[in-house]
């Protein structure tokens, strides 16, 4: 379905294609049954999780060329973590989650996609009911894990179209992230990707993590006035 989607307006055709995969559930490949038997035979290799055909069809669709793809996938787990580890009898199988969110291209920097012990360096979202006194707790935690996912796939570069586009003067352009204005400066403010010829408005530093750390943050591109510039 997604290999097939074109953005109409307000989205663009070229836009970011991205996936969230919410479960409750573990692979239905054996995966665990395999696992189960290393343990008892040490001659047995353990699951091979990058033949997985989910974790490889994530790998794949990522390296998929427009406008079929890129296809990033996010994986929110949702299960007792504590008793996980033990054959998925959790709910979850924190591997299969893991590495199926490293091979869609998500996960944070340093992220261990075999973690089955701890929930600190986890590459996927993390949703444990048991550790929620009430629905409204856990409502709020899948609320905190769909806003951190779309803070990550908030893009800090911003295309310049208009049908107008040949009679901006890119002196007189600014941009404002928050209704604030921000000055032209490749460290922490904007920058064109072409100077003598812009087609997209690039943010860097604290900038760019101001636009995409909210998703209630807004960015206007402001025509008329001369460029603030940092001295």
């Amino acid at each position: 379905m997604l290999e097939a989607f074109r953005g109409a307006a307000p989205l663009t055709a070229d836009g970011k294609k991205v996936l969230v995969l919410i479960t409750d559930g573990v692979p239905s490949d054996d995966c665990q049954t395999l696992d189960f038997l290393s343990l008892f035979n040490p001659g047995m290799a353990a699951t091979d999780y990058s033949t997985n055909p989910c974790i490889a069809a994530a790998a794949s669709e990522l390296k998929s060329a427009a406008p079929k793809g890129p296809i990033q996938t996010f994986v929110v787990g949702v299960g007792t973590f504590a008793s996980a580890s033990f054959f998925g009898l959790g709910g979850i199988d924190p591997k299969f989650l893991g590495n199926l969110a490293k091979s869609g291209g998500t996960g944070a920097s340093g992220c261990n996609p075999d973690e089955s012990s701890k929930t600190t360096d986890l590459c996927y979202f993390e949703i444990d009911p048991s550790q929620s006194t009430n629905a409204s707790d856990l409502q709020k935690k899948f609320e905190t894990a769909l806003n951190a996912i779309r803070g990550q796939v908030s893009s800090c570069t911003f295309p310049l179209k208009s049908d107008n586009l040949g009679m901006v003067d890119p002196t007189l352009v600014n941009v404002e992230v928050n209704k604030k204005t921000i000055l032209q400066d490749p460290k922490n403010g904007w920058t064109y990707d072409d100077p003598t010829s812009p087609t997209e408005i690039v943010l860097h530093g604290s900038a760019c993590s101001g636009a995409v750390g909210s998703v209630t943050a807004s960015v206007n591109i402001v025509l008329g006035c001369k460029t603030e510039i940092a001295k």
